[in-house]
């Protein structure tokens, strides 16, 4: 399916909306710096968003490289709390990464994350709540599996896309053991305005270089000779 005009138009002004001065060229996923106790070091992390803040104007939170994958949901809350609070002086862009091997596991981290910022801001409406407190959207993977069907990787995005909320997919086969074709990509695209960003750390850039009309999502890719990142 390709992007409707209606789509491309309503994912324009998202981003428009998220990005009032342009999408950033540099996404940064920081280290998680921690305590002997394990808990996240503000003093460390502060420091460290400071030294790339000039340069890396949008942060994914919880990366790759800031432990999404080992992190429990409440070391995960920690952490996004400790980031957010630091944000209201950085001013960055927060990504905030649901990076879990099942889709529904996923939809459940964002549901989640939208209750407390709108606790945190006050504010009832998704994309306020967002804004307000820095936040410009929600990292996904495909379901982690090596032989899932194409429709199968496309209905378990779709359930977290239906949730209408700023959303970035993460194309990361080192790790999910699969990756969406490029058809897979442009239906999603065609279906669902939200979804407006795709990271490809495949290597193959298959879709990049497909032709298909993703109305207008933006790709970004992992700096050549990075194995995982993000």
């Amino acid at each position: 399916m390709a992007a409707t005009g209606t789509t491309t138009r309503k994912r324009l002004a998202l981003v428009g909306r998220l990005f009032p001065n342009g999408v950033p060229k540099l996404w940064c996923p920081p280290l998680t710096h921690y305590r002997a106790d394990g808990t996240p070091d503000r003093e460390r992390i502060a420091a460290h968003l400071r030294s790339i803040a000039p340069d890396a104007p949008a942060l994914l939170v919880p990366g790759s490289t800031g432990d999404a994958w080992e992190m429990d949901q409440d070391e995960q809350h920690r952490l996004l709390e400790l980031v957010l609070e630091l944000n209201r002086q950085l001013k960055l862009h927060v990504l905030i990464g649901a990076l879990r091997a099942d889709a529904e596991q996923e939809r459940q981290v964002i549901v989640d994350a939208l209750g407390r910022l709108k606790r945190r801001t006050g504010l009832s409406n998704n994309l306020d709540a967002m804004a307000a407190a820095g936040v410009c959207g929600f990292t996904v993977c495909p379901p982690t599996g090596r032989d899932l069907p194409q429709q199968e990787i496309r209905d378990r995005l779709a359930a977290i896309l239906e949730l209408g909320v700023p959303t970035a997919i993460y194309q990361l086969p080192q790790v999910t053991l699969n990756e969406m074709t490029p058809a897979t990509v442009a239906e999603l695209a065609g279906r669902y305005a939200s979804f407006y960003l795709l990271k490809d750390t495949s290597g193959q850039d298959r879709v990049a270089t497909s032709g298909l009309d993703l109305g207008g999502v933006r790709l970004v890719a992992a700096p050549k000779g990075t194995t995982i990142a993000g």
